[in-house]
């Protein structure tokens, strides 16, 4: 498993990720079956810093696509209380997903399925939606921004949004 982070500054959210993707050396996509995860958890418009822009997705759909994806997906989990369908309305995914003709999940409508986290100390498995599994790669599409318990929150917060339903709860009880 290889992770890489990459920081890109401008003032077009859409130019600003391409310039970020062009330097991200992508694995054979080529009949893969791609997720983006963007955070998209929250019923908040675009530009805020609440939730990615939905130009970031765009660019990072239209850059999958040039590097052979067909398959591709955004999905969310969100937090507990939010309407889905009224977060991908109010963030631009909806009409990201309508414009670039890609599917976009609930992730809370699939059952869950349990994964074992091996050497686990404080967390032995997790639950997430089990549609995960239909997946060959998730690209993590976050938004920098502060929160209460950490100084910044990147892409492991948001890959939060993949635990299933309450899951997230738990991990906030964590210590």
């Amino acid at each position: 498993m290889v992770s890489l982070v990459i920081v890109s500054k401008g003032k077009d959210p859409y130019q600003t990720a391409r310039r970020a993707l062009q330097g991200i050396s992508f694995p054979g996509l080529k009949g893969k079956k791609v997720l983006i995860k963007p955070n998209a958890g929250r019923e908040a418009i675009p530009g805020q810093g609440v939730t990615t822009h939905p130009s970031v997705v765009e660019a990072t759909i239209d850059q999958l696509r040039e590097l052979g994806a067909d398959d591709i997906t955004i999905g969310e989990s969100c937090i507990f209380g939010v309407d889905a369908q009224e977060a991908f309305r109010l963030t631009g995914m909806r009409k990201v997903s309508e414009e670039k003709e890609v599917n976009l999940i609930d992730m809370d409508c699939f059952d869950p399925m349990e994964i074992v986290v091996p050497r686990g100390r404080v967390i032995e498995k997790i639950r997430v939606p089990s549609i995960l599994k239909q997946f060959d790669f998730i690209i993590c599409v976050p938004v920098m921004k502060t929160h209460m318990h950490t100084r910044v929150t990147l892409s492991i917060k948001n890959m939060k949004g993949l635990l299933w339903r309450r899951e997230k709860a738990r991990f906030h009880h964590l210590r």
